[in-house]
């Protein structure tokens, strides 16, 4: 069978996806759903998942992503080249090109029998055991030391180590040895630590194995400091390492599946955003940032890492600076309540009281604008102060009339005015203001009144004839 045949008959068959979906997440409420193990969908209050099974397809219509168990592959677990969804789905499935096979010793080939085990198709594989076997063997390897964690991690998060360990899905698939991080009893990573590791296995380097868990999780409720939020397992134990707090997505992929975790329930304590230096880590930060905005959850974005990609670069490059990062992070909500208690003193009373002292002895802190009427004046105390005036009457008995003229002696001693009409045209106030300075040149010139002209009689062009220059 050639690899493309093989494809379609992985593609075709709905018991493979079924059985790898099993295996991944769990089951929520409704026919055929499930927790989504992208986004995490159904990991809420009300257990009602997004992700749908439909034969040979999925979709989740919480993160609007679907297709074939190759597409799952890819997303899950990031393996984007087409060779390498071929071979990871032959592993699932025991369905592998003949040419494959024929390479194999007759024992070690795959077979769609020899992989569906007790093992793998329960649904929350109770791992402790494992732990305990494998934390038992951690001296074998120096490898979490060359990353630069301590005993005392180790110990704490049971760190161990499998000197031959094959993903529990692929028990014929070749062995490698692994650093396993447990993120909760029922799964957990295994980091192949080889430094040299053959191409066709890079894909698998790092497997996770169990249901799709924060790793730490239970940081966010007893935290008594703020707590970063980093990509890696090995990053949130770097930042621990040095005495800070944090929580492992684990991908880039899970942002979805923390926000869920947190409709559920608040952190203690305000959140560091602190994801790869990369492209992966910005978009996802930008996705993390939005969802806490709209949970309201106080959080901040930092970068501790300086020049380095991730936690565990910078512990292993430049111990003493990354420390000293995280140390003046778990400050950052003591800096920026600081900050908003200045902000807030600087804009209150006692700040501007010297001020207001010294403007009343300037004479500047109560100017006011005369209004060219000196009756009125005298009623208004001075003038126009700063605030709001209102001016009412009957219809037509001129209040647009008295307040032009006021804007206009206002406008002849130099300062300038807004006038806003609903009523009158642009037209009609300047003919106002034109209308009664033909009357005061006239009274200035004891002239006769009537030659004085109504708003009306500027406006109507024809009787222009008979004006005066």
């Amino acid at each position: 069978m050639d690899r493309d045949k093989t494809r379609d008959q992985i593609k075709g068959n709905p018991e493979i996806l079924k059985s790898y979906v099993d295996q991944i997440t769990q089951k929520s409420k409704g026919a055929n759903m499930y927790i989504c193990p992208l986004c995490g969908s159904g990991t809420g209050a009300n257990k009602t998942g997004a992700f749908s099974l439909k034969e040979t397809s999925w979709k989740c219509f919480s993160c609007n992503k679907g297709g074939d168990i190759f597409d799952l592959i890819k997303e899950y677990e990031g393996i984007e080249d087409y060779t390498g969804q071929l071979k990871r789905a032959g592993e699932i499935s025991g369905i592998r090109p003949d040419r494959e096979n024929q390479n194999q010793p007759k024992n070690e080939r795959y077979t769609h029998s020899n992989i569906h085990t007790n093992v793998y198709t329960q649904k929350e594989e109770d791992y402790t055991d494992f732990f305990l076997t494998a934390h038992s063997h951690i001296k074998e390897t120096d490898y979490p030391q060359k990353r630069g964690l301590s005993e005392e991690i180790i110990e704490r998060f049971k760190l161990g180590y499998v000197a031959e360990w094959r993903h529990p899905k692929a028990p014929t698939a070749p062995a490698s040895p692994r650093l396993i991080i447990p993120t909760s009893r029922n799964s957990y990573l295994a980091r192949d630590i080889r430094a040299e590791i053959p191409e066709s296995q890079k894909n698998y380097s790092k497997s996770k194995v169990g249901s799709m868990h924060i790793f730490n999780a239970g940081a966010l409720k007893k935290a008594v400091k703020p707590v970063f939020i980093v990509e890696g397992e090995l990053d949130a134990l770097s930042i621990i390492e040095v005495g800070g707090e944090a929580i492992a997505l684990g991908s880039t992929t899970k942002v979805k599946a923390l926000i869920e975790m947190l409709k559920a329930q608040k952190p203690s304590q305000p959140l560091i955003i602190a994801l790869d230096n990369d492209i992966p880590g910005e978009n996802a930060t930008r996705e993390l940032v939005a969802g806490l905005k709209e949970l309201e959850i106080s959080f901040y974005r930092l970068n501790p890492y300086g020049e380095y990609k991730d936690a565990n670069e910078a512990l292993q490059r430049d111990r003493e600076a990354f420390s000293q990062a995280v140390a003046d992070a778990e400050h950052i909500q003591d800096e920026a309540e600081q900050t908003q208690r200045e902000e807030y003193l600087k804009n209150s009373t006692a700040n501007y009281l010297q001020d207001f002292v010294d403007g009343i002895a300037d004479s500047v802190n109560t100017p006011y604008i005369s209004t060219g009427f000196k009756k009125l004046d005298t009623a208004l105390d001075g003038g126009l102060y700063e605030g709001l005036y209102i001016v009412g009457a009957i219809s037509s008995l001129g209040k647009t009339t008295l307040i032009t003229q006021i804007t206009d002696q206002i406008a002849q001693r130099g300062q300038d005015v807004l006038i806003f009409s609903l009523e009158m045209a642009r037209t009609e106030l300047i003919a106002k203001s034109i209308s009664r300075h033909t009357l005061q040149t006239i009274l200035d010139k004891d002239g006769d009144i009537r030659n004085a002209k109504t708003t009306r009689g500027i406006t109507t062009g024809k009787r222009y004839q008979n004006y005066s220059q």
